[in-house]
């Protein structure tokens, strides 16, 4: 990176399962942008936060846009994540507020990761499932680790 460059980028590729794995964050004053893909896609973009309460700390997360073709409407679109990118983002928020952030910048988070068929659909039949999908997403936490920028 060039350090006359205004914003930080850190990038890291690898292969998880046989699938190859891309993670990019940019750094900017106000946000940071992290891009994890299997698909060379954006996939869904989800905007994470951190509100405070005076005594106690709640994530705000909001799906901005998704490419998922099963959802109806737009409506459907806003009120739902799929579980594995809640699962991801409040690991990705839990690890910034221990790393002492606590998310001062939002994060915009562009997530299109390939996962097990039957958790597409919401439903997880068999424990090889929710252990296959349980390493991807550990795998790919680990990956952000690598890129943080903030």
């Amino acid at each position: 990176m060039d350090s006359g460059f205004p914003v930080d980028i850190k990038q890291i590729e690898s292969v998880i399962q046989g699938t190859n794995t891309q993670v990019l964050a940019l750094g900017y004053s106000n946000y940071i942008v992290l891009i994890v893909s299997q698909h060379n896609n954006i996939g869904s973009l989800i905007k994470l936060t951190l509100e405070t309460d005076k005594k106690r700390l709640y994530s705000n997360r909001a799906l901005l846009f998704s490419e998922d073709e099963e959802l109806e409407s737009p409506e459907d679109s806003v009120s739902e994540l799929l579980p594995h990118s809640t699962v991801f983002s409040e690991q990705l928020r839990e690890e910034n507020n221990l790393m002492g952030n606590s998310l001062k910048r939002p994060i915009l988070l562009a997530l299109s990761i390939k996962l097990p068929s039957n958790l597409t659909n919401n439903s997880i039949d068999n424990d090889d499932e929710i252990s296959e999908t349980r390493n991807i997403i550990n795998s790919v936490t680990e990956m952000v680790s690598q890129c943080r920028i903030w």
